[in-house]
């Protein structure tokens, strides 16, 4: 009776044990995909630098037939039709991309700067690191040069004549800037042929090397801003398979490796987890709003106005962001969210300060109409100027007629006691077209407000920036 008794309890025994089993299978299946969607978010912040050059590659390769060694330029300010990250309306944009794996060391030759064509601007890796500045205030001090870019762990014999640049990654690339006194059209055509002197190519044809391929990208709409949906992770992928990888990066590629992601490896996520990666990134691409919007790296104490960059964070790091004791990838996320490239020196001939919010902390809105009055006096020995910028992108916003205000605008309305008030909304005031700056409504934006020569007032805070007035 007893054996009965127990042989009558084995199956209901086997049921409870299948029963918990199914159970703990629900259990994991909800921790992995919070596991997953965890380090889906930690891993986007951390890619973001790799995922910008991406799609400024990509963006111009797609839009502008822009492949390695070619130079792109532009031949006039730059309006809503180049969709990158923060880019100004005052320079003349210079890009060029390359992969040392693909083509060996890579030389540039930059031409030397003329009484009418100055230039600036920074060699770089696909972390946005700063190899080297060039031009005026870089390694060539405006005399030129031949740079030669050379791969990882490179052990050939260096010929002589050029300047050695290290690079620890394969991809490559460079953002420099003509500095012209205006922009008339004679002005502009004196840049535009002095970009033509540049020169990219292997050091493999050196001897006869192909001319460069220019393309004026000027009234070209080139979307090169990162994706904020699943394919994020395609494009970090790509990088990754491309890349070396850095004994900074092993934490992250353990992570990666949850989301199939691995070197070496097909990233064949499945329905469900594109899903979840898509979840992830939309949470992530909100962060990076919020990050942008409310910087707690404030000029002034009682105003919204933040700077872009940490200053001291670029001076300690040399723009790694990585310390000794960590790797600050969370505030690199936010600067290469929000902007691309970095110098190895800071100069003091500008300074930027961001705002996204009005003088009550809300959101800047499109559809909302504000005003923002520059003090009388603003510490710019050159100019100022005061941009829009669409807070989901990051860019310019599509299809405005400007992007804002600068006080080279011919016609700017300056108040009586030397103020300025600049009219911000999806609508010109009456009369007031010069001062306004357009926004779109359904956009959320943020502004930056540019120094160029910035005078002590600035520094010693004497000059104080007021906060944008909802109207």
């Amino acid at each position: 009776m007893k054996r009965l008794s127990t042989l009558r309890f084995i199956p209901f025994l086997c049921l409870l044990l299948l029963g918990t089993e199914q159970i703990n299978a629900q259990q994991m299946s909800e921790y992995e995909t919070k596991r997953y969607q965890r380090r889906a978010t930690e891993t986007a912040l951390w890619g973001m630098p790799l995922v910008n050059l991406w799609a400024m590659r990509e963006g111009f390769k797609e839009d502008a037939n822009v492949q390695y060694n070619d130079v792109a330029y532009f031949s006039k300010p730059m309006d809503w039709k180049l969709q990158v990250t923060t880019p100004n309306n005052s320079t003349l944009y210079i890009f060029s991309f390359w992969n040392t794996k693909k083509d060996g060391p890579i030389v540039v030759e930059v031409p030397k700067t003329t009484e009418d064509v100055g230039l600036f601007g920074t060699i770089l890796d696909v972390w946005h690191r700063p190899l080297m500045d060039v031009g005026g205030q870089g390694q060539d001090k405006g005399k030129g040069a031949k740079y030669l870019i050379v791969p990882p762990n490179y052990q050939e014999s260096i010929p002589e004549g050029y300047v050695v640049v290290e690079n620890n990654n394969y991809n490559g690339w460079f953002l420099l800037r003509t500095l012209l006194k205006d922009f008339e059209p004679e002005t502009l055509k004196k840049g535009e042929e002095f970009i033509k002197n540049f020169k990219v190519y292997p050091l493999a044809d050196a001897e006869n090397p192909v001319p460069t391929k220019f393309i004026n990208c000027s009234d070209l709409e080139i979307e090169a801003i990162a994706p904020y949906d699943d394919t994020y992770f395609d494009a970090l992928n790509t990088m990754i398979q491309e890349e070396t990888i850095e004994e900074k990066d092993m934490v992250a590629m353990g992570m990666l490796q949850t989301l199939g992601i691995q070197k070496g490896l097909e990233f064949k996520p499945t329905i469900e987890e594109r899903n979840l990666l898509k979840e992830s990134m939309a949470a992530t691409h909100e962060e990076f709003q919020e990050m942008i919007a409310t910087s707690d790296e404030r000029h002034w104490e009682d105003r919204t106005w933040a700077f872009l960059m940490d200053v001291d964070a670029h001076r300690d790091t040399k723009a790694t962001w990585k310390y000794p004791y960590l790797l600050d990838y969370t505030y690199r996320a936010a600067t290469y969210y929000s902007a691309f490239s970095n110098v190895v020196t800071l100069g003091t001939q500008t300074q930027y300060l961001s705002s996204g919010m009005d003088a009550d902390g809300d959101f800047l809105k499109g559809g909302e109409e504000y005003t923002l009055t520059l003090p009388p006096n603003v510490p710019a020995k050159l100019f100022w100027s005061v941009l829009v910028y669409d807070l989901k992108t990051g860019a310019f916003v599509k299809h405005t007629p400007k992007a804002g205000v600068t006080s080279m605008d011919q016609g700017l309305e300056i108040n009586e006691d030397g103020s300025t008030t600049i009219y911000f909304g999806p609508k010109a005031p009456k009369g007031k077209e010069v001062n306004w700056a357009p926004t779109l409504e359904g956009h959320d934006y943020f502004l930056l407000f540019r120094l160029y020569g910035p005078e002590k007032s600035f520094y010693d805070k004497t000059w104080k920036l007021n906060d944008l007035q909802k109207k």
